[in-house]
């Protein structure tokens, strides 16, 4: 975690190193992302930041921590108030899926900077995992409790599976994204990814939604 010093700086200071943190993550993985880079682009001494943060690790988890939270609050507060108060899953998570396009379009740098955090071989990555779960985990377990309560959800499958299932296929739904966004034909894009993620949703509620059973 950032030091006092962090801390104690003015808001608009600590905003400028953060987005120059996330855009020079989001465009080289950890081993070849440079603190230099991060310090020149600032305006400030390479020495400043290790008054901030111990090492490169510690600022790199933090800023992913920080994209992370930013892009799935922006996703739960998108979701439609008359979709959430259904509370069923299955129309809950379309809309999530028909959202992800829109926030990953609207903020470029924290999406690129997920996807490689995710997928780089470094020693880094299982705690960048385990940030990804713990801000994900939240939001699906509340989906999930609401989805037995209200019997969108079977009540004969344990919450656990639920959980495990939704959030594996949030987390690798970012790699499939970004891979869609690096095409050029915006129009083909969409439609791939609302497709694509419609039929897992589709299959999700065959097999998961509750029936009164005979």
């Amino acid at each position: 975690m950032p030091s006092e010093t962090w801390w104690n700086l003015d808001e608009q200071k600590r905003m400028t190193i953060i987005h120059a943190s996330i855009v020079e993550f989001a465009h080289a993985n950890y081993a070849q992302a440079s603190l230099s880079q991060i310090v020149k682009t600032v305006g400030i001494a390479k020495g400043s930041m290790y008054q901030y943060f111990a090492d490169k690790e510690e600022l790199y988890l933090y800023i992913v921590q920080l994209a992370s939270e930013h892009m799935m609050a922006e996703l739960q507060q998108r979701i439609p108030l008359q979709v959430l108060a259904t509370s069923d899953v299955f129309k809950i998570l379309r809309e999530y899926f028909a959202i992800t396009l829109a926030v990953a379009q609207e903020y470029p740098h924290e999406s690129a900077l997920i996807q490689r955090a995710f997928l780089d071989s470094g020693p880094q990555r299982i705690k960048v995992h385990t940030i990804g779960a713990s801000i994900q985990r939240a939001f699906v377990v509340d989906l999930v409790t609401a989805g037995i309560a209200n019997k969108s959800l079977r009540d004969d499958i344990e919450p656990e599976v639920y959980i495990y299932l939704i959030q594996t296929i949030l987390t690798t739904s970012q790699p499939y994204m970004s891979n869609l966004l690096s095409m050029h034909n915006v129009a083909v894009l969409q439609d791939d990814f609302f497709i694509f993620f419609d039929q897992i949703v589709t299959t999700l509620d065959q097999g998961m939604r509750y029936r009164i059973r005979r």
